[in-house]
């Protein structure tokens, strides 16, 4: 009799740990939807927007293990959290929107990154050109028009000696100057009139119209009888 009782007492005892234990799984269960439910209510925000929901929950031993998995938004993070980069994946995140004006500089640059393709026409002008940085190699041939050449621009000294031709000489030149012209500074051949100037030294070749000595040792004098005649004018 004392058996039988003892295994009703145990039996008895099993059958309440097992209510026990069931009773705990629903009340944790009511637990959960009410907190879950009460936090969509209290932040005024639909539980799908808030993408919670339980995963799962079991027993292990006598502890209640809770796995909830819920997106993080920008209000669940503080403002003084410092969040790790190694914890961010940027790939493909980052776009215009998300620079402000100024943040990349030119640190920020490598070199060859910015090509012709990626400037767009207008940008650069002329505040943003350094003084000196476009050098000749830069030029493309022809890329200099006489309209990019400003009056006065060219001087002597950026003139090569010989490096203008006869063929970039008008048929008229005027010549305003006090020195002596000869042979090698003329390299096209043409008439030197009389309304140039004065000519110092011998003169030879053909002469078209009179000439006229402005000195008393002034002297004319004929080769091979080229002239029919000289005159005392």
């Amino acid at each position: 009799m004392e058996k039988n009782q003892l295994k009703q007492e145990e039996a008895g005892a099993i059958l309440f740990t097992s209510r026990k234990k069931m009773i705990a799984k629903r009340m944790t269960a009511v637990l959960v939807v009410v907190v879950f439910l009460f936090g969509a209510a209290f932040f005024q925000v639909d539980a799908k927007t808030r993408q919670e929901k339980i995963v799962k929950y079991f027993y292990e031993g006598s502890q209640l293990i809770e796995v909830i998995s819920r997106k993080i938004k920008d209000k669940d993070i503080s403002a003084n959290a410092k969040i790790s980069a190694k914890k961010l994946n940027l790939k493909n995140s980052i776009g215009t929107k998300q620079l402000k004006n100024g943040a990349v500089t030119a640190a920020k640059l490598a070199n060859g990154l910015v090509i012709s393709a990626t400037i767009e026409d207008g940008s650069i002008t002329a505040g943003k050109i350094a003084d000196g940085s476009i050098v000749s190699i830069k030029l493309a041939d022809g890329s200099i028009t006489t309209a990019k050449i400003e009056n006065g621009a060219i001087t002597n000294e950026k003139i090569a000696n010989n490096e203008i031709s006869g063929a970039k000489l008008a048929n008229d030149i005027n010549i305003n100057t006090s020195g002596d012209i000869s042979a090698q500074d003329i390299s096209a051949i043409g008439s030197i009139t009389a309304a140039i100037g004065g000519f110092f030294g011998n003169l030879t070749g053909d002469v078209t119209g009179n000439l006229f000595g402005n000195a008393d040792t002034a002297t004319f004098a004929t080769t091979s009888a080229n002239a029919d005649t000289v005159t005392d004018g």
